[in-house]
């Protein structure tokens, strides 16, 4: 997913790897398509300080798999991405050390 912002770097829309495929699939309109022509409507945004179980189940409800980040809920200036891949490998990762702590302190014991 690719946001789209305006010359406010207001977020405006996402375009998807599927539409990009769709478009340059005729070569002829290659020179002619604008981030503008291929953009969705964002079905939803977070803001940093949403606690992350929060915008992890707004993905599920809207079936996305990113998640765009503004500045604050009444500003739709963009400040980031949040994708669902991502965010599950910090999670395994961090499951995983903890475990590997956990497995120390007990040998050590």
């Amino acid at each position: 997913c690719y946001p789209v912002v305006n010359a406010q770097g207001k977020l405006t829309g996402v375009i998807t790897i599927a539409e990009v495929k769709e478009a340059f699939a005729t070569r002829a309109f290659q020179e002619w398509v604008l981030a503008f022509d291929l953009m969705e409507p964002v079905l939803d945004k977070t803001t940093a300080q949403t606690p992350l179980h929060e915008a992890l189940e707004r993905m599920r409800e809207f079936k996305l798999d990113y998640l765009p980040v503004v500045a604050r809920t009444d500003d739709d200036e963009l400040v980031g991405l949040v994708k669902q891949r991502s965010v599950h490998r910090a999670l395994t990762e961090e499951i995983v050390r903890r475990q590997d702590m956990a497995e120390n302190s007990h040998q050590n014991v």
